[in-house]
């Protein structure tokens, strides 16, 4: 019996500067990281996902893309979220 084929889709974020602190340096990367999985991820050969991309945003956009990207997916869909960027530990232990 052949399984239903969902959507495929990602969201892939890069955030190379904080505009909330000066804490953190700026990073050159994340933007590369996620222009090359972005086009793996869409490839016609490879993959054949809808990936969208995100370079820099503030906290609230990212969590508005979030939310329409995992509110939306069906149960048959594919849906994949990528964050290239600095990980900093809250004193709670929380990212």
């Amino acid at each position: 019996m052949a399984q239903a084929e969902g959507a495929r889709r990602a969201l892939l974020a890069g955030v190379g500067a904080y505009r909330q602190t000066t804490e953190l340096p700026a990073l050159r990367a994340p933007r590369h990281d996620v222009e090359v999985l972005a086009r793996a991820l869409s490839d016609r050969e490879l993959c054949r996902m809808e990936a969208r991309t995100l370079y820099d945003p503030d906290c609230k956009q990212l969590q508005g893309e979030l939310e329409d990207l995992f509110s939306e997916a069906g149960r048959d869909d594919l849906v994949i979220f990528y964050f290239s960027g600095h990980g900093k530990l809250a004193a709670g232990g929380g990212l």
